[in-house]
């Protein structure tokens, strides 16, 4: 069945908005971080006032709302159904999760973090923080006992009330289950009380807002660091990268290192005598999409026996071709005549040829060790604004597919098509 030509042009017209329209929830998720940045000095200030309160309850949610600001720490209510591991974020933190140093690396009253967060990864940090608070927080506890307790004291009474009447009236093994379904109940109603103060500062303000705003300034203000003009394409993606990868520490997005992480390094940095013809071929990896590359390899003169790194091969088979060019210009000088000028010509290209594959391969490599053990693609898709990266892609001439692969691409086409290369957070 065929439709009539102006449904058919309606039903073209739908489906092209439809990246628009998912987009929607991720452009508003964005407009709300970026509203953050006009108050947030506000509430920075504000929290700090808080530090002197009185009132252990407000100097409490001061403390958990800086952690979840400048460390980029989660509220603590993000456990997956049926998750049994001790998970925990800022506002279930117990005392045995921190450790209090009044010197550590040249520096006074740092507070040694060390807990699972979500998804069971480790959270380690080390960081300088104002002393009282904490002390005071930690006074006269257990290891186990919440840093945080005094959040919502009248309910947590209520929860722990139940738990000793079930530890009274159940089974050790029904009463565990009673303590864990507690507990999570109590990280939950922790969680609410901060959120709920949250939106008092700014409607629709939540720790993960203060996430995404951190994530993305920080993205911003690492490629206005790191970009040099002058860099090549190469170059600049590692720069993105290495922007990126501060991202992803702060948010502690890491990752085991892939299990055929060293056999893919040992194909880029490693192949056989370059002396034989043969397919030279190596791995690169961009954006989650794994790629291999092959090309003829040049011939070249006899090396050391055994096998060479690809990456001093190739610095050899530079090393010849400007060998090569100087003798061609000596030759050109004194011949003077268009062939020999045209064979100049000729071994330049090869030289700017080689020294191009020469950076990519140096890039390569540098860019898969530094990021072996962080997840750059989860602050890349859910707390990273696209249209920094869109922007600075644009004013930099970076291909936006050497950034975002093809299914990133249909997800941030709003941003795509939005963002100019002025575009600032």
């Amino acid at each position: 069945m065929f439709l009539p030509v102006k449904c058919a042009k309606l039903s073209l017209q739908y489906y092209s908005s439809l990246p628009l329209l998912k987009g929607e929830k991720d452009w508003q998720k964005y407009e709300t971080a970026r509203r953050l940045k006009k108050c947030v000095d506000k509430i920075r200030n504000q929290y700090r006032e808080d530090w002197k309160s009185k009132e252990m309850k407000v100097r409490q949610r001061a403390v958990a709302l800086y952690f979840i600001d400048k460390l980029a720490l989660r509220a603590g209510n993000e456990k997956e159904e049926g998750e049994t591991a001790d998970t925990v974020g800022c506002c279930s933190l117990r005392v045995e999760h921190i450790n209090l140093h009044p010197e550590l690396d040249g520096q006074e009253y740092v507070v040694e973090f060390d807990f699972l967060g979500k998804d069971s990864i480790r959270y380690y940090n080390k960081v300088p923080v104002e002393k009282r608070n904490l002390q005071l927080f930690m006074e006269n506890k257990q290891p186990e006992d919440d840093l945080f307790d005094r959040l919502n004291p009248g309910l947590l009474c209520g929860i722990l009330y139940t738990l000793s009447s079930s530890l009274q009236a159940h089974s050790e093994s029904v009463a565990k289950r009673r303590h864990i379904c507690c507990r999570t109940n109590a990280k939950a109603l922790k969680t609410g009380i901060l959120n709920k103060h949250l939106q008092d500062l700014m409607e629709g303000l939540t720790a993960k807002v203060f996430r995404t705003y951190n994530a993305s300034i920080t993205l911003q203000q690492q490629l206005k660091e790191l970009t040099a003009p002058d860099e090549n394409i190469p170059a600049k993606i590692l720069s993105y990268n290495r922007a990126n990868r501060a991202v992803a520490i702060l948010c502690n997005h890491q990752r085991a290192p892939p299990k055929t992480f060293e056999k893919s390094m040992m194909n880029l940095q490693s192949k056989e005598d370059p002396s034989q013809e043969h397919e030279e071929v190596f791995y690169c990896s961009h954006s989650g999409t794994t790629v291999w590359v092959a090309q003829a390899a040049c011939q070249t003169s006899p090396p050391s026996p055994g096998f060479l790194s690809c990456i001093d091969a190739k610095k050899e088979q530079l090393a010849d071709a400007r060998r090569d060019l100087k003798s061609a210009k000596a030759d050109a000088k004194v011949m003077k005549d268009a062939k020999t000028k045209k064979v100049v010509e000729s071994k330049k290209k090869a030289v700017q040829r080689l020294e191009e594959q020469l950076m990519k391969l140096e890039v390569q490599a540098t860019d898969r060790e530094e990021n072996k053990q962080i997840a750059l693609g989860t602050s890349k898709l859910n707390y990273l604004d696209p249209r920094i990266t869109v922007a600075w892609c644009k004013k930099w001439g970076v291909p936006i597919e050497k950034i975002y692969n093809k299914t990133q691409r249909e997800k941030f086409a709003w941003a795509i098509d939005m963002a100019d290369e002025d575009y600032e957070f």
